[in-house]
This record gives C-alpha cells, structure tokens and sequence, in this order.
C-alpha cells in the first residue's frame, strides 16, 4: 500500500518521514523489519544513499566490537546487546553489505568475513535471546553469500546448533535461512537456464535463416 502512495508524494516531506522511520528502528519495537523496508524504499524512491542506514550499522558494529573487547561474549548477557542485533539481523535482511558501505574515504571498510565472525563470536553467548539475535544476524549476512555457508567455521557452528540441546528458536532461524537459500539458488539456475534457451533459439533462428 505504500508504494502506490509515494507515487504523488511531497518529495520535501521525505526527510521528515525518514527521520520519523529511523525513530522506529532505534526505538527496537516488533515493528523493527517493517520500518526498515519503507526506509529502503523511500530512500531508492528519493534517489538518496544509504547515509541514514550506513551510519547506524557503523555505530552498532562499532559498540559490539567494543562489549567484545571488554567482556567474554559467552558471559554478556545485555539487554541492549540484544537489541543492537536484533536491528543489524532487520538490516541485513533488507540491505546488502555493497549497498550499506557506499564508496566513501572517511568510512572504514569491513569485510564480509570480520562481520560474520563478529557475529559468530555472540552465538556463542549464554543469553539465549543474545544467541538467537546473533544467528538471526550471521544468517542474514550471509544470505547473499552462498558460498560463506560452506566455510567450516560457520558450518561448524551451524551443525552445532541443530544439535538435540539447541532451543527451537535458533533451530528456526538456521533452517528458514538454509531454506531460503536453496530456494534463492534453484530461481538463479532457472533463470540461467530460460537464458540459455533464448540464446539457443536465437542461435537457432540464424541458422535457420
């Protein structure tokens, strides 16, 4: 219902509707995903970079780092680190990593893999809900980087996991996301495939001719 909406909307009162979006997603509610995806559209409808978003994932990294460098991740047991993933697992199933670090001097680059393993670090925290916010991160990271999935650390700690002793919950996310993938797999060989057989009748037709 959005989208039809923004077709005649005010261009000056976009500013004003992000803000109130990035209120949302800092106030960490169960309405978290849903703001995050206006926020995308909006921004791609508004022809703007991803600043808003690149700033907020750039602090919350940074102070994850940061309660990591202080404390054993398997004893953290924080509220507000909960949270931060719980926001960072939203924006990482909305946004890809080359779209979250635009090409910009002044911001650090971090790779895929120091990501993810951040984020492997907190899955092995004690805090069930801290656990389960770090799988929901690490799974949507690395959703759009198939070949990651097979990389003996993280597939190691996802077999882990579905051990007998793991709450349903974090069991889930890994299947969900291990779900979605293949799916995502199956649609691109398809969709290569239907190309192949263009080309091929193309190929066809010139012969014919």
């Amino acid at each position: 219902t959005i989208l039809p909406s923004l077709q005649s909307y005010d261009t000056s009162n976009f500013s004003n509707l992000e803000e109130n979006l990035i209120r949302v997603i800092l106030q960490h509610t169960t309405s978290l995903n849903e703001a995050i995806c206006c926020l995308k559209i909006i921004l791609l409808k508004n022809n703007k970079d991803y600043r808003l978003v690149v700033d907020l994932f750039q602090q919350y990294i940074k102070y994850l780092q940061n309660e990591h460098d202080k404390n054993d991740t398997r004893s953290i047991s924080n509220n507000n680190v909960s949270r931060i993933l719980y926001t960072l697992s939203g924006i990482l199933r909305h946004f890809q990593i080359k779209d979250i670090f635009i090409k910009d001097e002044n911001i650090p680059h971090l790779s895929i893999k120091q990501i993810a393993n951040l984020f492997l670090k907190y899955t092995n925290c004690s805090d069930k809900d801290v656990k389960l916010k770090a799988f929901m991160s690490l799974t949507n990271l690395l959703q759009y980087y198939p070949k990651y999935f097979l990389d003996l650390w993280y597939k190691e700690s996802f077999n882990k996991a579905l051990g007998h002793d793991t709450d349903e919950p974090i069991k889930i996310c890994i299947l969900k996301s291990f779900a979605y993938l293949l799916r995502s797999i199956e649609l691109r060989f398809e969709l290569k495939t239907t190309e192949n057989e263009h080309q091929l009748s193309e190929i066809s037709n010139v012969i014919q001719a």
